[in-house]
């Protein structure tokens, strides 16, 4: 897909999150957990105030930790 981009960020303590730049909407994402003890529950879009999708987030029990990613292409 044109303008495509994935972006990433670590999460600890169970939870995290990751956000497309501005004029982005997310169309997909996921995680890898690398460490600790955990599973995870939820893997998600955020939204927007206008309920667009913006970004990523994931909610793990125990003390997971990995990356979590999001792809984003421009808003239109």
């Amino acid at each position: 897909m044109r303008g495509a981009q994935v972006k990433e960020a670590p999460f600890t303590g169970g939870s995290g999150g990751v956000m497309c730049d501005p004029g982005q909407s997310a169309i997909g994402g996921g995680y890898k957990i690398n460490n600790g003890a955990g599973q995870a529950y939820q893997s998600l879009p955020v939204f927007g105030v206008s309920k667009e999708p913006r970004g990523w987030e994931i909610g793990a029990t125990g003390s997971a930790s990995g990356t979590v990613y999001v792809i984003c292409v421009p808003w239109s």
